[in-house]
């Protein structure tokens, strides 16, 4: 059922991401085309979260690897060079005090 829906939305080209705010611990999930950048998922991550951009923020795999140098990659390329292949994502941001 749940699983007959995602492999349509992948066969259509919408893969599931899913991307963890560190700062609130939030996450947001929703498909995406695979011909978006990570730069284009990281952007509408802030919009699903309710959040705005941070000087110092870092978008990331979820174990840690840093995908600021591979912003302008789609997630098919992110997936083919096995950077992030099940998409699954997080936003480091940075902590500060008073």
């Amino acid at each position: 059922m749940n699983d007959q829906k995602e492999t349509k939305h992948e066969q259509d080209g919408e893969p599931m991401v899913e991307v963890i705010y560190l700062n609130t611990n939030e996450d947001a999930k929703f498909h995406t085309p695979w011909s978006h950048t990570a730069q284009q998922t990281w952007d509408t991550a802030y919009a699903k979260l309710g959040e705005q951009k941070k000087t110092g923020d870092q978008f990331e795999t979820q174990d840690g690897k840093s995908l600021m140098p591979y912003l302008a990659l789609t997630l098919s390329q992110l997936r083919d060079q096995h950077i992030s292949a099940n998409r699954k994502f997080q936003i480091k941001c940075e902590t500060g005090g008073a």
